[in-house]
């Protein structure tokens, strides 16, 4: 199992780039393993602190709880040893007005100004639906305004439950979960198990 986030730097701004750090934590089997986690990145571009993290978080359509809080498990544990040097320069050019999550030497996500959130996070449409009710409404264009508020990490998001604070570009394509592999269809082979279609690959944002 493994989790991957690369950061790309144009090599223009490669000079205005200091204080890059790395960070992991999973939260599958035990609350440890690596197969359910995130990995993350952070760094200052010029003076602004930025934090990318790509998760991948509980499968399976009715565990939004499960999600829920591999989403709050992984924010706890996604801690970056800056050292001292690093924050008292944050403080310093007011990049870091307070510190929110900060220890002594080290940043949490909601330290830095602007984070960044992608990946596998899993969440589906609520089962108010059928599959069979899903796999229609993915079909038509039309219908996927009513499959996102059904969404349930928007559900989630605005209950404050996860997320609380991100923002989404509008969903306004078709479900990407989860295809025929080579195939622009739905999965639905009589020998696989069919899943409800769904938003399950995701980019959220917060800016403080």
């Amino acid at each position: 199992v493994g989790l991957l986030l690369a950061v790309y730097i144009h090599t223009s701004q490669l000079q205005n780039v200091r204080h890059v750090h790395t960070a992991s934590g999973g939260v599958g089997g035990m609350g440890l393993m690596g197969n359910k986690g995130a990995v993350a990145v952070r760094l200052h571009l010029v003076d602004a602190t930025l934090c990318f993290v790509c998760s991948h978080l509980a499968a399976h359509r009715e565990n939004v709880t499960g999600r829920n809080t591999d989403f709050a498990n992984c924010t706890t544990k996604l801690q970056f040893d800056v050292g001292e040097m690093v924050l008292r320069e944050m403080i310093r050019n007011g990049s870091l007005p307070a510190l929110q999550s900060a220890t002594a030497s080290s940043l949490g996500l909601d330290d830095h100004e602007h984070v960044i959130w992608l990946g596998d996070l899993n969440y589906r449409i609520d089962e108010s639906l059928s599959t069979e009710q899903v796999l229609k409404m993915a079909a038509d264009p039309a219908s996927w305004a009513a499959l996102a508020n059904l969404d349930q990490l928007n559900i989630e998001r605005a209950a404050g439950r996860a997320f609380a604070g991100y923002s989404e570009g509008v969903l306004q394509f078709a479900p990407t979960y989860k295809y025929q592999p080579g195939t622009h269809h739905y999965d639905q082979r009589p020998d696989k198990k069919i899943r409800a279609p769904a938003w399950c690959d995701r980019i959220l944002w917060k800016s403080r």
